[in-house]
């Protein structure tokens, strides 16, 4: 059986790419309160969309980082 090579990235890269990533996720709350504010939509409604977007960012980096840890563990 073939092990694979996991590349890590460096620290550049990464900080590079979370930046990216918190720029779009602020675009999209953005966009979306923008789109929001045309329409008779309640301000619970204008709150709630951004924490769940948020929420499910910081889930989603938990999860990816359990997941590179059974990775990394199991090559070593």
């Amino acid at each position: 059986m073939e092990r694979k090579e996991y590349k890590l990235c460096g620290f550049k890269e990464y900080l590079k790419d979370k930046i990216i990533t918190i720029g779009l996720l602020i675009f999209a709350i953005i966009t979306i309160e923008i789109f929001l504010m045309i329409y008779p939509v309640g301000s619970f409604i204008k709150i709630y969309i951004p924490i769940v977007i948020a929420f499910m960012y910081i889930i989603r980096n938990f999860s990816r980082v359990f997941c590179e840890k059974k990775i990394l563990s199991k090559t070593i």
